[in-house]
């Protein structure tokens, strides 16, 4: 299993900055390209039926112009071309192919078209405004892609940090069993790689050193940890985890108990996501 595409998703110009610079942090060491994708609400122009519009082609374009006069495209993907040149890659890495491409018809359906095809998606934010939904690029990344998802909240880690400290929040279920497994090209170049269980553990599924033993097999060194949850929810306790060990990524299973209900209600994918400080591997 390989990292070959990451995927950054962008509706507003102000985000391209920090998610190419975790981008860059990762493709260097896993030999991947970059792919940079503006994503347009409207139609394509070129693409417009004159029955569209009642038979005003122009008028049809005018419709979208809007879109994408809000950002001079030409322009970014000239400063995207530069990107290259000034980035320094990880000993034995090589400088990463970066390019853009425009799509259209909204988040949703480009995430579930054309995500899927990709091997990891960068979104963000991941901080939820409710308690209901988290942000909707990182939402639309994770329900419809069905890929492993970096998701970048209100981060406080500097890219070139981000995998000194690596915490693994398990608790034997799929969801963070398939995160694991998708992960492990990440996990191979991490420094240091912890497995936590908060509270008592599932009885279940694999414990934190069945997991242990199943990444030393696969070139990747960690060690289980247990902490307490004491009077905490479950995602106090790991956020509480996480800040001890000054952790600088998280690798979590997301809505590893019924989807709905957590969106709807909370749990630990919601407290965690709308609380934490640094990034997170996840994925559905």
């Amino acid at each position: 299993m390989s990292i070959q595409t990451i995927f950054v998703p962008l509706q507003k110009e102000d985000l391209l900055l920090p998610k190419l610079g975790y981008a860059l942090a990762l493709a260097g060491g896993l030999d991947s390209s970059i792919e940079v994708g503006f994503i347009h609400e409207g139609h394509d122009p070129a693409t417009i039926d004159v029955n569209f519009t009642g038979g005003d082609v122009a008028k049809g374009f005018a419709l979208n112009a809007e879109y994408r006069d809000q950002i001079d495209v030409d322009a970014l993907r000239r400063d995207l071309s530069t990107w290259p040149e000034t980035y320094r890659p990880p000993a034995g890495g090589r400088h990463p192919r970066i390019e853009m491409h425009e799509y259209w018809k909204g988040i949703d359906n480009v995430l579930a078209r054309v995500g899927r095809l990709r091997d990891l998606i960068l979104t963000g934010p991941c901080r939820s405004r409710s308690n209901i939904f988290a942000d909707s690029m990182s939402r639309a990344s994770l329900l419809m892609s069905a890929r492993l998802i970096l998701g970048l909240g209100d981060v406080q880690v500097e890219p070139a940090r981000m995998l000194e400290r690596v915490v693994i929040a398990w608790d034997g279920g799929a969801s963070a069993t398939r995160t694991v497994v998708q992960a492990l090209p990440i996990l191979r170049l991490a420094v240091n790689v912890s497995v936590v269980v908060i509270g008592n553990p599932s009885s279940s599924g694999p414990s934190t050193d069945d997991l242990v033993d199943y990444l030393s097999a696969r070139q990747v060194t960690a060690q289980a940890v247990s902490h307490p949850k004491d009077l905490h929810t479950t995602g106090s306790a790991l956020l509480k985890y996480l800040d001890l060990e000054k952790a600088t990524l998280l690798l979590m299973g997301a809505y590893s108990h019924n989807r709905t209900g957590e969106l709807i209600f909370g749990g630990t994918t919601v407290d965690v996501l709308e609380r934490i400080r640094m990034p997170v591997l996840t994925s559905f």
